[in-house]
């Protein structure tokens, strides 16, 4: 099992049950176990053309999947909660990327991990911070913790909930659906 972080963002519809509905299916996919997931932040949007702020959360998820498997779910949960790939205008339902699998690195054209802004977006970093702040971005191993203290990632983020999500138990709601 490989440790990879995933980042949930959604600025469409009722954006909190979106992060929430996107991490039970993945909770529910063969192969992805989600081991913790941040509290929610809202946050401004970053680059053009948006209607409103997003919803945003990450989670550490233990893997079977290899990275191109990994985005195919992810791409897929996104379809099934909605996301029309292209889609015009930057406004989305849902957003699931993929932070870090493990320490690989990859510059593919369909797939570069780790994310390649991430370490300029506070929307992820900042939930990726709550849950796991010592996380070593390759290739310079910095950490998350230490990009969110250097204060050079863009935009705000503001926490909207401060309740310990328990992944587990999303399998068991039935208003998700």
């Amino acid at each position: 099992m490989i440790r990879s972080v995933l980042s949930f963002g959604s600025n469409l519809g009722t954006r909190e049950w979106n992060i929430l509905r996107g991490v039970r299916l993945a909770c529910m996919e063969p192969g992805i176990r989600v081991v913790a997931l941040s509290p929610l932040y809202e946050s401004e949007p970053v680059g053009e053309g948006f209607s409103g702020i997003f919803v945003n959360a990450a989670a550490v998820i233990e893997t079977s999947l290899d990275p191109h498997g990994l985005l195919g779910v992810c791409m897929r949960i996104e379809s099934d909660l909605g996301r029309a790939r292209p889609a015009p205008g930057p406004d989305r339902v849902i957003d699931i990327d993929i932070v870090a699998y493990g320490d690989i690195v990859l510059d593919g054209r369909d797939l570069v991990l780790p994310h390649p802004r991430s370490r300029d977006r506070l929307f992820v970093l900042r939930p990726v911070s709550d849950i796991l702040p010592g996380l070593r971005l390759p290739p310079d191993g910095i950490r998350v913790e230490d990009l969110v203290l250097s204060g050079s990632a863009r935009g705000w983020v503001r926490r909207i909930s401060s309740r310990k999500i328990v992944p587990s138990n999303f399998l068991n709601l039935k208003d998700l659906d």
